[in-house]
């Protein structure tokens, strides 16, 4: 089970804080490899609904949930949640996001898995997280994104 908890500076009093090695920016991934567990912060640009899907291996139903976020790269990157965790996800769109031991997947280009040990911060107080929201704020909220869903054939990704 992956943990969800808002950060405050009032909250950090007493309790351990989290600390990150985040990826230099979502566009960054291209150069990441596959099964490799990474740090994460950005803008939530969509939140899927709950779907379930039956595992392979397994042949169990499973609930799973996409969600997208973005960062001042121009990147856009999809994150899935699955089990009871992607029930009890809370957070909004244009909510920060800080993730921390996502798995990096390449299915249809290059993805995000959350494990069972991945915890997500939502609007964590950090100095990433105020430096994404003033570029959001400013820019960001009307820009679009390029996909990594998208191969050219190439290995390089294009725009959606």
């Amino acid at each position: 089970m992956f943990l969800i908890c808002p950060l405050s500076s009032n909250d950090n009093v007493g309790v351990p804080t989290i600390s990150y090695n985040f990826i230099r920016d979502i566009a960054s991934l291209q150069e990441v490899e596959k099964d490799s567990i990474i740090d994460a912060i950005g803008i939530v640009k969509t939140i899927g609904e709950v779907g379930e899907f039956v595992s392979k291996t397994t042949q169990k139903p499973y609930n799973r949930r996409e969600i997208t976020i973005v960062d001042a790269s121009g990147y856009e990157i999809r994150i899935t949640i699955f089990g009871k965790n992607s029930t009890t996800f809370s957070s909004n769109e244009g909510s920060i996001i800080a993730i921390k031991g996502a798995r990096v997947g390449d299915f249809n280009g290059k993805s995000l898995t959350l494990l069972s040990d991945s915890t997500i911060n939502t609007e964590p107080d950090i100095p990433e997280a105020h430096k994404l929201r003033g570029w959001y704020d400013y820019q960001g909220s009307n820009m679009n994104f390029n996909s990594f869903s998208n191969s050219n054939g190439n290995g390089e990704y294009k725009k959606s």
